[in-house]
């Protein structure tokens, strides 16, 4: 395989006029072995998809080097503003696995359940806000059945 700088991404996708920060990690490929994974956090109220992202990277680094999974949350940090690339290892290694999110109504009742792999999911609760705007929903996330969060909309 390919010797790839995560610094050399990573100064690329910091070049993108939406990015606030990023960091480039190693995702396991079964074809590859690993693969570029980029997390970004995005400047507020810009808005940018993992298509642009891809395409800027196409612009500037060789093809292998292009991230092949594009991440959008908060990056983990340390008390003094670190980027934590540990955590965001083991994040990468579930970037391609399926969070079921059921969504139920102000009186518990099912309303819909959506279907989001990881890489999808940092912008789930924007999204289903969206769609939802309108009405007085709770959401419930659920992964393998356990509870990671309960929002109350208004």
């Amino acid at each position: 395989g390919e010797n790839i700088s995560s610094i050399e991404v990573e100064d690329v996708l910091y070049r993108h006029p939406a990015v606030l920060a990023a960091a480039v990690v190693a995702k396991p490929d079964p074809k590859w072995g690993e693969t570029p994974c980029a997390f970004l956090e995005i400047k507020p109220g810009v808005e940018v998809t993992a298509q642009d992202i891809i395409a800027h990277c196409k612009q500037h680094l060789a093809g292998f080097k292009v991230p092949k999974a594009i991440v959008f949350g908060e990056l983990p940090k340390t008390s003094t503003g670190k980027i934590q690339k540990f955590e965001l290892r083991k994040q990468a290694e579930d970037v391609e696995k399926v969070y079921n999110i059921f969504v139920v109504n102000d009186s518990n009742q099912l309303v819909g359940v959506l279907s989001l792999k990881r890489v999808l999911f940092a912008n789930a609760k924007t999204k289903i806000q969206d769609l939802y705007q309108s009405k007085n929903i709770i959401f419930s996330y659920f992964f393998k059945s356990l509870f990671l969060d309960k929002i109350m909309l208004h």
